[in-house]
């Protein structure tokens, strides 16, 4: 399940629900879609109608992420290798993760530990708040979010930073994740 809360102008809070396995995907994309058609009726931030498309994509972008891990983890059938290795190519190629744990992974790295992590916490829920953007031009924008991760027992919180960049058909990918514990995971 991913859920997300997006500020909007009035620091009302839309959000977004996505429940487990069989409707995942088409849930999503309607409440995305719902999150983006919100964002509309707010005043925007600045006059580029170009630059507002595209936070709008990676505003998108970064909630569709989130939900492609969860499915990923938890193993439903929906989500495939072919459709990770797909979904990879919305990643620069010198994209870099720095985990919360400290540990600095580059695309093809940061793939091989999605790749072997499937399926292995079935029960994983994803919680997304206060998604910001702070600071945007035509071909990137920086986000700040507060994710938290409870699967079984466990739980853990992090803030991340995100840079996504304009690839060359005009489409958000992602360059930099910068993530850190809020709490201590133990």
């Amino acid at each position: 399940m991913l859920k997300a809360r997006v500020p909007d102008a009035s620091a009302a809070r839309v959000s977004v629900f996505v429940p487990k396995p069989g409707i995942g995907a088409i849930v999503c994309t309607r409440a995305v879609d719902t999150v983006l058609a919100a964002a509309e009726q707010t005043p925007p931030l600045v006059g580029d109608t170009q630059m507002n498309t595209f936070i709008d994509a990676a505003t998108k972008e970064v909630l569709n992420l989130h939900s492609v891990i969860a499915s990923w983890y938890r193993g439903d059938a929906s989500a495939q290798a072919e459709q990770l290795d797909q979904y990879l190519s919305n990643f620069h190629p010198d994209f870099t993760m720095i985990a919360a744990a400290g540990r600095k992974h580059g695309r093809a790295a940061f793939g091989d530990l999605l790749k072997s992590a499937y399926g292995s916490k079935t029960e994983l829920d994803i919680e997304i708040f206060d998604l910001e953007v702070e600071y945007a031009t035509d071909d990137q924008v920086i986000f700040t979010l507060e994710e938290q991760r409870r699967w079984e027992r466990n739980f853990q919180r992090r803030i991340s930073s995100a840079v996504l960049v304009r690839a060359e058909d005009g489409t958000p990918q992602w360059l930099l994740l910068q993530q850190t514990w809020i709490e201590d995971p133990k």
